[in-house]
């Protein structure tokens, strides 16, 4: 499966920012786990001699923005499903049609797919969604498609209902090809920090936990690409501070009369999928981190932020 980051999409750019500090936060993704990094014009204009065929995706929205898309080679140009036949007039790209799914049902999503088929030049369909919580709707959409069609599917879990990260996990499960989300997403998008942080069992593109130094590195290369409100070390930090807490859950129970310690999670259908999972990553028989990543972590932080790198890491690792 393939992660894609879109937060360079969505990101408000700081008046200072540089082409290197762009650069950085590029790297910090691609080590944090993500494979694609999914980038509009604005981004375009910090890339120069950047070779963009492997790992990046250029999104389109307008048709303006198509020049941008034919002056490098991009693994996919994202164009939204409206922009179809204009696409078509240009068709020395590899396209990744975006339909804006919260619009439709799955029948109507399935018959726009087999419009798209039909066209040579399109690459990979791609469905922005706010899915249910049950995920059941997505789960038959997956099925469904994959009966009919060989076009790699990208599903970009929308959040605004706050269902992305259970959509996220299905969609991982069902073994779609792709999945779109962005580190420090607010609320539109699904936060790719909290898919790794609170599904770690199920990630299987790197080993577990050791990629949270990694995410910090993010967080921290991200304040200095933007000076909005960082949404992915906030979520981080939560994460990390409810484990820290000597009481996290009702669930939780007594070690050796004192100490307390997360339960496995129950089975039952109706359990809190945010409980169920924080039980399964704070398992402390996975708590090994890569010390390597929390060097770096501490090199790449200022001053300031060492508290916080303090907070949580030691030269053995993650603090117990």
């Amino acid at each position: 499966m393939i992660v894609t980051d879109n937060s360079l999409c969505n990101i408000d750019f700081s008046p200072a920012v540089t082409e290197q500090n762009v650069h950085e936060y590029i790297i910090s993704l691609f080590e944090s786990g993500i494979d694609l990094v999914e980038i509009d014009f604005r981004t375009y204009k910090f890339f120069k001699e950047i070779n963009t065929s492997k790992r990046f995706i250029m999104r389109v929205d307008t048709p303006s923005d198509l020049m941008y898309a034919h002056m490098k080679e991009f693994y996919y140009v994202a164009i939204p499903y409206s922009m179809l036949p204009l696409a078509e007039k240009l068709t020395n790209s590899k396209y990744l049609v975006e339909i804006d799914g919260d619009k439709y049902n799955n029948d109507q999503l399935l018959k726009m797919c087999r419009e798209i088929s039909e066209k040579e030049f399109v690459g990979a369909v791609r469905i922005a969604k706010n899915f249910d919580a049950d995920t059941e709707e997505l789960s038959d959409f997956i099925d469904r498609y994959y009966d009919e069609f060989t076009m790699p599917l990208d599903i970009c879990p929308l959040n605004s209902h706050l269902t992305g990260l259970d959509a996220a996990y299905k969609a991982f499960s069902k073994g779609v090809n792709t999945i779109t989300m962005g580190f420090g997403a607010s609320c539109f998008y699904t936060p790719y920090e909290l898919f790794v942080m609170y599904f770690p069992e199920n990630f299987r593109i790197h080993p577990q936990i050791t990629l949270i130094p990694y995410l910090l590195i993010c967080a921290a290369r991200y304040n200095l690409v933007s000076d909005e409100f960082n949404k992915g070390l906030d979520n981080i930090v939560n994460v990390l501070d409810n484990y820290k807490r000597p009481v996290a859950n009702a669930d939780s129970a007594y070690i050796d009369g004192q100490r307390l310690k997360r339960a496995a999670g129950r089975k039952d259908e109706n359990y809190d999928v945010f409980s169920s999972a924080q039980n399964n990553f704070f398992n402390e028989s996975d708590l090994d981190l890569d010390y390597s990543g929390c060097k770096k972590l501490s090199e790449v932080l200022d001053s300031s932020d060492l508290i916080l790198y303090n907070r949580f890491f030691d030269d053995k690792g993650f603090k117990n």
